[in-house]
C-alpha cells in the first residue's frame, strides 16, 4: 500500500471527534463512503447534498480550523512521515496525539 487517506471530523476548537483511515488507492469521488455514512448519522450530523461548485474561487467557511488540526497533527513526526503498516495503527496514532494536544492545551489553563 503506498499510502493513506485521512478524513477527520473536528470540533470549532480543533478537537478530534471522529477519524477515518483507509488505503490512498480506494476510490471515493463523488459519494460519501457508507462508514462516514454511519459515523456522521450517530452524531447527529445532518447529511447535505453539495452544491453545484460556483465559479471562480470562493473562501469555504471554517476550512481553516480542519487546516489547522492537520498542522498541529503533523507536526509529528510518526504522522507526517508514513512509517505504519496497518491502517488501525495510523488510527491510533490520531487519537494518541489528539488526546495530548488536549492535554497541553489544559495544563496551559
Amino acid at each position: 500500500m503506498k499510502g493513506r487517506k485521512r478524513h477527520v471530523l473536528v470540533d470549532t476548537q480543533g478537537v478530534l471527534l471522529k477519524r477515518v483511515v483507509y488505503p490512498a488507492d480506494a476510490i471515493d469521488r463523488g459519494r460519501v463512503s457508507p462508514r462516514w455514512r454511519r459515523v456522521w448519522l450517530i452524531d447527529g450530523v445532518p447529511l447535505t447534498q453539495l452544491p453545484p461548485p460556483p465559479a471562480g474561487f470562493q473562501l469555504l467557511p471554517r476550512r481553516w480550523v480542519v487546516e489547522r488540526t492537520w498542522v498541529w497533527l503533523n507536526q509529528c513526526r510518526r504522522l507526517s512521515k508514513d512509517h505504519e503498516r496497518l491502517i488501525t495503527t495510523n488510527q491510533a496514532l490520531l487519537y494518541a496525539i489528539s488526546s495530548r494536544l488536549i492535554v497541553r492545551r489544559l495544563a496551559k489553563k
